[in-house]
């Protein structure tokens, strides 16, 4: 394991200890919160009987929907303390799951054709270098096989400033009278500082955590769509993610507000074609 990868390890685990809302397990799901849990259902089909990777998507929450509705599922998460969540779920739910504790970027543990969908939440933006996950991709789905992938929008990750994960703001640190100001370059494996280097959140109970993040990386968009072309991955869907309706935006400075005006993420739907 390499610094990265440990300091981005350790950095999750204190999340998991601290209640990060991805990280909080789904000990008792139904069919329906199962359905309504994962995005596009209408490129994803029937999912009972179909071979599922979840990659780097420990917490016991994506897993577990996929096996509630009948998909063999497989869980990867570089943070051990994530993928005891999963084992957590998978006990209480009694839906077996297979459990592998790996960097994204590392497809060993997988043969070749296996999967016929590999289904990624927002965790890319952690690797510097994107290559070796859409190689592993490329290698291990199957013929129109589905992919699917939440990243970042290059453009907003250039003006957070506080690294608060959705607040709270402080608006004088961002707008600034008439526009949310952009302060890191377009560059693609640019590693993010942010001036305050904890994530500011508040958990299901109440309580309000500052907790050390783990560091990100800038991906461009010609990096993240002509990756996946080059590999013969053709895109069935790419929209913003985190858009609110004209009355969420209406507090100046507000989280809403910025996203009214730079999506945050991106989702993106992609097949496998020969």
């Amino acid at each position: 394991m390499n610094d990265l990868q440990r300091h981005n390890q350790n950095r999750w685990n204190n999340l998991v200890a601290n209640k990060v809302v991805c990280s909080l397990p789904y000990l008792s799901i139904t069919e329906e919160q199962a359905h309504n849990s994962i995005s596009g259902h209408k490129w994803l089909g029937k999912l009972a009987g179909k071979k599922v990777l979840c990659l780097a998507s420990g917490g016991g929450q994506q897993s577990m929907a996929f096996a509630k509705l009948g998909a063999e599922v497989s869980v990867t998460d570089l943070s051990d303390r994530q993928l005891e969540k999963d084992q957590e779920a998978s006990d209480s739910n009694k839906l077996p799951i297979r459990i592998i504790q790996s960097d994204m970027r590392d497809f060993s543990h997988f043969q070749e054709d296996e999967f016929d969908i590999i289904y990624q939440p927002y965790s890319i933006n952690y690797v510097p270098d994107v290559r070796e996950v859409f190689d592993g991709i490329a290698r291990c789905l199957k013929q129109d096989g589905i992919y699917y992938l939440m990243f970042h929008n290059p453009i907003s990750h250039g003006s957070w400033t506080n690294g608060s994960w959705g607040g709270p703001w402080k608006p004088e640190e961002l707008w600034r009278g008439h526009a949310y100001p952009i302060r890191h370059p377009y560059q693609e494996g640019l590693a993010i500082q942010y001036e305050s280097p904890n994530w500011l959140y508040t958990d299901r109970e109440g309580v309000e955590h500052s907790v050390p993040a783990p560091q990100e990386f800038k991906h461009t968009l010609s990096t993240m769509i002509n990756g996946l072309l080059n590999r013969n991955m053709h895109i069935l869907q790419f929209q913003e993610c985190g858009l609110p309706s004209p009355e969420d935006m209406q507090e100046i400075g507000s989280w809403e507000h910025y996203q009214g005006h730079a999506a945050p993420w991106f989702e993106m739907w992609t097949k496998k074609k020969g």
